[in-house]
Order: structure tokens, then C-alpha cells, then sequence
């Protein structure tokens, strides 16, 4: 009895009223749980991307804005860090004391009151303290699974029927979280709703912060498609179930619903001063103005992806690509991975990508790759690469066939020596991956893809320091600009168009406005070519 009543008394002090909501709220962990909570995440993502460049405007002008809303909310007296992550990930996100935006969001907004609303999304979740609700959950549900597994365990239930009751339960604490993630996205998007105007920036800009995610995610779909050999990708199992927010369309009919649609105007309760001058009510000329030269893609580090090429500095070799292919880049959490690099060639169905993996000093690329890659290589020939002039870097690359295990595809590997730069006693080889739909389609293409690999050419330490990131580049649209003429200067050899309308929430059949200022990637490299 006297547990009971302990355990009665802890579940009333765990309960209080959040300022935020109003509402009651149960929670098992404390402010300052919360805070180390938050702290740990975002030291975390500190060190494994860095922080974009400190001292630049585009820095100094999302954390000027990040105060400028954190402000005007409830908590506005707890501290706050506003951090712009070095990484090309289109993402933010919150944590407590803590509004981390990632440098790869910034090139596909398109106004003030966009990234206003983004923030004031993101204080959302700080002020109604969803990290302790969501670890209040995970506690309490953790505990009535692990409680499941005892009692099933005194039943005398077999090892098999108990991991099943394990794995069911996991994926239903996955699931509820996940659902109650989508209500406190929801819940997240009113908040930003009741910030956004006392900061002097219109509610109804969140439509058009939706609108442009929309937007991205369907050129990522595109790409996705081009990706997949042209068709649509599976997702997983319970993928829409599992997502943290709301389907896009629904966040975005919800928001309309709650704000209304913006027409150009800036409406706010009276006696608030807009944050954004008359000349330019939604910031649009001050945003696109603040993120010229912003870099664009991956740190230099992990490579510069351009048209008809991907270049790694780090590891002083250019890789040339036939024309027709688009870039990918994925990020991986390891801080001395380089990522992965994805081309695909749409009109072909042909794919790639791009893995540097470590290597004994003196190893065969392509004894290497027949030990390691688990596949047996056919018809492994010589592909050479050339230095730059007085460069004696030149080395022999290999490249072979392996049967296709995965229905029609064919495949043919690419192996190429990276002479160590910093550590004499280890190398590295480059290893690219080429998917083709099936093998009529390898025969007719890898040819041009050879050819063009052989022009691929390892650069002296004097040039690598040259290559240097793309930018983002803000332009107003004079008579005549297009977005197919615009769209044909952008580094890429394929869905050039949807590029730039991702990148300026630009509808399908929406064209360029004289006198508007949008945004493009501009490729500092071209002198190298």
C-alpha cells in the first residue's frame, strides 16, 4: 500500500500546466534532464558536422533571426543556442536550449518569412517540451513491454513466442511514438502560428513554408525515380505509418485551414510593427541578398559533385562522368567517411555510386575488390588515369563484370588506387559501382562510361587546392529570363528544370517575373575543366 501511495504521489508531482499549451502535462523527466538531453544531442551533431562558417552573414543572419522569434515565446527567458550545422541535409530541428539548422535547408527557402516560420516551427517544439514528452513515453512503454516479457516468461512461454512479443512490442513503441510525434508536429505548427506575428511576421507565410518543402519533396521523388532505374522506389513497410510528421498535403491543408492563404500582403494584429519592410513584405530581396555565396552541397572535404564531374581535393583525383547524368550526395554520420556520391543517367536507366574504402599501403584495387566485395569480378581490365603535368601520381585503375544477382540488372565494377595523403601506411580505393537495367543496356553504354572514366585524372597537391565548393547565387530576373535558360546554367547534366524550381518554389508552368529576385548554383570550378 505504501508503494502505491509513493507511486500515486510521484505521478502528481510529475504533473504541471504548460505555459505553452495550456494544458496539463505529464512528465517523468525533469527540466534539468531536459536540458542535458538537449545538450548531449546537439554536441553531438556539432562534432560530427562542424558549424558553418561562424563568422559568415548567412551565420549571423539565421541566429539574428532565431533570437529575434525564441523572443516572443514562453520560454524566451531560458538560454538559447541557434547553430547552422555544416551539412548539405535539408533538415532543422530542435532540441532543448538548442534550434539547429542545417546549411542544405537555406538554398531551397525563398523568403524571410519562410525561415521565420521554420524557426518559430522549431521554438514550437522547445516551448511544449515535446523531447520530454517523447521520453516520458518511451519510459512508460518500455516499461509495460518489459513487464509483458516477465509475466509471459512465468507462463512458461517458449523463447520463440517470447522474442515474438518482443518485436511486436518494440514496433508498437516505435509506432505510438511516431504517432504522437505527428501530434506534436501538429501541435508545433499552432505554436508557430501564435509566434510568427508577435515577431511581426504574417501566420499565412507557413503555407508557403509548406508549399516550398512540398515542392523539394517532389523533386526528390524525381530523383528517387531517376535513382531506381525509372521506376518508382518501394518504401518501407510501414512508411507512412512511421513517419514523424504529418503528410505534407495534410500539414498543409491544416495550416490554410488554421491561417488562410497568403496573397502577397502582410496581415498582423493590430499595434505589431511588420518585421519586413514595405518594400519587400516577405523579406524575399533581404533573405536571397544574406545567402549569396552561401556553399552549396557537401563539405569540400567529402567532394564537389559539378557537371561531367565529381571532384575529391582530400583525395587529389577529378573523376570525369559522361554527359546526362545527375548528382546525389548522401551524408554518412561517421566523421571520417566521405559519404556516398549517386549519379544516374535517366534517359539510360544507368546508375552509380561513388565508396572510398581503406586499404593496406601497396594493395591491388582489383584483388582488393574480388576478396572484399563478395561477388565474383569477370574480365577485369586496365583503366588508365592520368597526373596533372609533372604529377607522377598516375596510377592503373580496374574495372570487371559480375553475373546479376537481382533480376535483369548487370553491373560492372570500377576499382581505383588513391595513394595515401596523410597516412603512409594505409591507401585507399575508390571503388564505382555502375547499375545498368539489364545487360543489353551495359553492352550498349560502357563504352561511353570507360571512355569517359579514363579521362579522370589525379590533380597535384598545388591544384587540388584550387577546387573549390558551388555557391548559391541570388540574380533578379531580367526581361526575357526563363526557367529553361536559367535551368541550363546549373551544374548538372540532367533535371536541370525541376532543380531550379525546387530550389525557387516554382510550380509546374510557373515561369521567371522581371524584376524578382530568385536563386541559382554556380560552379566556381569551370576554369578547371
Amino acid at each position: 500500500m505504501r508503494r502505491l501511495a509513493l507511486a500515486f504521489l510521484a505521478t502528481l508531482t510529475a504533473c504541471a500546466q504548460n505555459p505553452a499549451t495550456g494544458g496539463a502535462m505529464f512528465s517523468l523527466v525533469s527540466k534539468q534532464q531536459e536540458v542535458a538531453i538537449g545538450e548531449e544531442t546537439a554536441t553531438h551533431y556539432l562534432k560530427l558536422y562542424g558549424q558553418y562558417q561562424p563568422s559568415s552573414r548567412q551565420t549571423h543572419y539565421v541566429k539574428n533571426l532565431c533570437d529575434s522569434i525564441f523572443a516572443v515565446t514562453e520560454a524566451a527567458a531560458d538560454p538559447l543556442q541557434c547553430i547552422v550545422l555544416d551539412s548539405s541535409t535539408y533538415n532543422a530541428w530542435a532540441t532543448p536550449g538548442y534550434i539547429n539548422v542545417y546549411r542544405g535547408l537555406l538554398p531551397y527557402v525563398s523568403t524571410e518569412a519562410e525561415l521565420a516560420a521554420v524557426i518559430a516551427h522549431e521554438s514550437g517544439h522547445i516551448n511544449a517540451r515535446h523531447i520530454a514528452q517523447a521520453q516520458t513515453r518511451s519510459m512508460l512503454l518500455g516499461g509495460a513491454l518489459a513487464g509483458g516479457l516477465i509475466y509471459a516468461g512465468s507462463q512458461g512461454a517458449s523463447a520463440g513466442t517470447t522474442q515474438a512479443i518482443s518485436d511486436l512490442g518494440s514496433q508498437a513503441v516505435q509506432v505510438a511514438n511516431s504517432t504522437y510525434g505527428r501530434g506534436d508536429e501538429r501541435e508545433a505548427d499552432a505554436l508557430a502560428q501564435r509566434y510568427m506575428p508577435r515577431a511581426g511576421y504574417d501566420p499565412r507565410e507557413e503555407v508557403n513554408m509548406i508549399r516550398a518543402m512540398q515542392l523539394f519533396e517532389n523533386y526528390q521523388t524525381q530523383l528517387a525515380i531517376a535513382f531506381n532505374g525509372g521506376k518508382p522506389p518501394k518504401g518501407p513497410a510501414l512508411g507512412t505509418l512511421t513517419a514523424s510528421h504529418p503528410p505534407t498535403p495534410e500539414r498543409y491543408s491544416n495550416v490554410v485551414g488554421a491561417t488562410g492563404t497568403p496573397d502577397g500582403s502582410v496581415k498582423l494584429p493590430a499595434g505589431v510593427t511588420p518585421a519586413t519592410p514595405a518594400a519587400d513584405p516577405q523579406g524575399r530581396a533581404r533573405y536571397l541578398q544574406a545567402m549569396d555565396g552561401l556553399v552549396f552541397g557537401p563539405q569540400r572535404r567529402f567532394g564537389i559533385g559539378g557537371h561531367g564531374y565529381i571532384a575529391f581535393p582530400a583525395n587529389r583525383i577529378v573523376l570525369n562522368l559522361p554527359d546526362g547524368f545527375v548528382l546525389d550526395y548522401e551524408e554518412n554520420e561517421q566523421t571520417d567517411a566521405i559519404g556516398t556520391w549517386k549519379g544516374a543517367h535517366p534517359q539510360s536507366g544507368v546508375t552509380f555510386r561513388v565508396a572510398v574504402i581503406k586499404a593496406p599501403a601497396g594493395t591491388n584495387p582489383a584483388g582488393f575488390v574480388q576478396k572484399n566485395l563478395g561477388f565474383e569480378i569477370k574480365d577485369f581490365q586496365r583503366l588508365p588515369i592520368n597526373g596533372e603535368k609533372g604529377d607522377n601520381a598516375s596510377a592503373t585503375a580496374y574495372t570487371g563484370t559480375f553475373n546479376e544477382t537481382f533480376g535483369s540488372l548487370a553491373y560492372r565494377i570500377v576499382a581505383i588506387p588513391l595513394p595515401a595523403q596523410t597516412d603512409p601506411r594505409r591507401d585507399a580505393i575508390m571503388v564505382v559501382g555502375f547499375t545498368f537495367p539489364d545487360k543489353a543496356t551495359r553492352e550498349a553504354e560502357q563504352s561511353a562510361l570507360l571512355a569517359a572514366l579514363e579521362k579522370s585524372r589525379y590533380l597535384s597537391a598545388e591544384a587540388a587546392r584550387k577546387w573549390q565548393p558551388l555557391k548559391l547565387h541570388a540574380f533578379t530576373a531580367a526581361a526575357g529570363d526563363t526557367v529553361s535558360r536559367r535551368a541550363q546554367k546549373l551544374p548538372t547534366g540532367a533535371m536541370a528544370q525541376e532543380w531550379f524550381r525546387a530550389l525557387n518554389t516554382l510550380e509546374p508552368g510557373e515561369d521567371l517575373k522581371p524584376g524578382t529576385m530568385y536563386k541559382t548554383v554556380e560552379d566556381p570550378n569551370l576554369p578547371l575543366l
